[in-house]
C-alpha cells in the first residue's frame, strides 16, 4: 500500500534543506540542496496538453496523462556537480525502466545542443553566461543526449525553483503525432512541500526551409514523495547494473567527440539502439556479475553504429535563417 509523506519527513530526507536554520546557506548551497531534494521515491503525475494550433484547420490533440512509481537515486555529488538518476518501477511484478536522467553542473560552460534530425552539436558558454548559473543535462533511457539548458536557481517568498533557456529537444516518446521535427521548451522545476514539480511551456516546429509553428504545449509532471515496498526492485536493479551504465556513459563521452554529430536512434542492422543498450543490461542481471572487458567492446560497437559525423547544415542554423 502506497504511504504519503508529508513534509516533516522529507525534512529528515533532506535534513540539509532545512534554510531556516542559522547560519543562512549559501545561494550556492541552497542550490544544491534544492537539486538533492529532487532525490527519493515518488509517485508521478504526468499530464500534456496542447493549447493552441497554429495552422488553419489543426485539430489539438488529445491529452497525455499517464503515471508511475519513479525513484531518483543520487549517482554522483561531487560540489559543483550533481547527477540524478530516474528509475521507474512498473505494476505488481515490479518491472524495472530505466528511465532518464538529469545532470546538473554548476557555472558549467559547455553544452549539447539538438539542432534538428538527428543532429547534436557542442556549443560552449562565455563566462558571463554561465556565472551564477546551472547546466541541466538531461539524457534518454540508453544515457544519449536530449537537451541541455541552462538557468539560475531563485529562492524567494519560501519557494525554490529554477528555469532553463529557451531549448530544442528532439520529439518526445510519449508524442502520438509524428507531424513536426522540434520540441522547443522552456523547463521550471520548482520544490513543492510534498516533491516538487517539473513544468513545460513547449513550441512544436515543423522545419523546412525554415521553420514553422505548429502547436504550443504545457507539461506538468508531479513528483509526489510516498512510501512504497516495491520501490526495493528499482534500488536492487541499480545495484545490479551501476558499474554497466557507468561504462555506457564513459562510452557515450567518447563516442560524442569534438564538433557535431549524428545519432541515430537506429543503426545499420535495423536495430533499435536503446532496446539493445538495455538488453546488455538485463544480460548482466542475469549473470549475477559485471564482465567489463566483455561489455565495453560491446557498447563501444552499438555507440559506433549510431554516432557519425556531421556533414549537413545544422536544421537549427537554417530555421533562424
Amino acid at each position: 500500500m502506497t504511504k504519503w509523506v508529508g513534509w516533516s519527513t522529507v525534512a529528515l530526507l533532506v535534513a540539509s534543506s532545512t534554510w531556516a536554520s542559522e547560519p543562512v546557506p549559501s545561494s550556492f548551497e541552497r542550490d544544491r540542496q534544492a537539486i538533492l531534494a529532487m532525490a527519493g521515491r515518488f509517485e508521478v503525475h504526468f499530464a500534456f496538453q496542447e493549447t493552441l494550433g497554429f495552422q488553419a484547420g489543426y485539430t489539438l490533440a488529445e491529452p497525455h496523462r499517464s503515471k508511475g512509481m519513479e525513484l531518483v537515486l543520487v549517482i554522483e555529488d561531487s560540489g559543483r556537480t550533481i547527477d540524478l538518476q530516474h528509475l521507474l518501477v512498473v505494476g505488481d511484478k515490479q518491472e524495472v525502466v530505466k528511465h532518464w536522467r538529469q545532470r546538473w553542473e554548476y557555472e558549467g560552460r559547455e553544452l549539447v545542443e539538438f539542432r534538428g534530425g538527428h543532429e547534436f552539436a557542442r556549443r560552449a558558454l562565455a563566462a558571463d553566461e554561465a556565472r551564477g548559473t546551472w547546466l541541466q543535462k538531461v539524457f534518454g533511457v540508453d544515457d544519449g543526449p536530449r537537451y541541455q539548458g541552462h538557468g539560475r536557481w531563485r529562492h524567494a517568498a519560501g519557494v525554490s525553483a529554477w528555469e532553463s533557456n529557451e531549448t530544442w529537444r528532439p520529439l518526445p516518446r510519449r508524442e502520438s503525432k509524428r507531424d513536426y521535427q522540434v520540441l522547443v521548451a522552456r523547463n521550471r522545476h520548482t520544490l513543492t512541500p510534498t516533491g516538487w514539480v517539473h513544468e513545460q511551456d513547449n513550441l512544436k516546429l515543423r522545419l523546412g526551409v525554415g521553420a514553422t509553428a505548429v502547436a504550443r504545449e504545457t507539461g506538468l509532471n508531479r513528483y509526489e514523495r510516498v512510501e512504497d515496498p516495491r520501490f526495493s526492485a528499482g534500488e536492487a536493479y541499480w545495484k545490479d547494473t551501476q558499474a554497466y551504465w557507468g561504462d555506457v556513459r564513459a562510452a557515450w563521452n567518447t563516442a560524442l567527440g569534438p564538433g557535431a554529430w549524428q545519432v541515430e536512434e537506429r543503426d545499420s542492422e535495423g536495430g533499435a539502439r536503446a532496446e539493445r543498450l538495455m538488453a546488455l543490461a538485463d544480460e548482466v542481471r542475469k549473470a549475477g556479475r559485471y564482465d567489463a572487458n566483455a561489455y565495453r567492446p560491446k557498447v563501444a560497437e552499438l555507440l559506433k553504429r549510431a554516432v557519425t559525423p556531421a556533414t549537413t547544415t545544422p536544421a537549427r542554423a537554417a530555421a533562424s535563417r
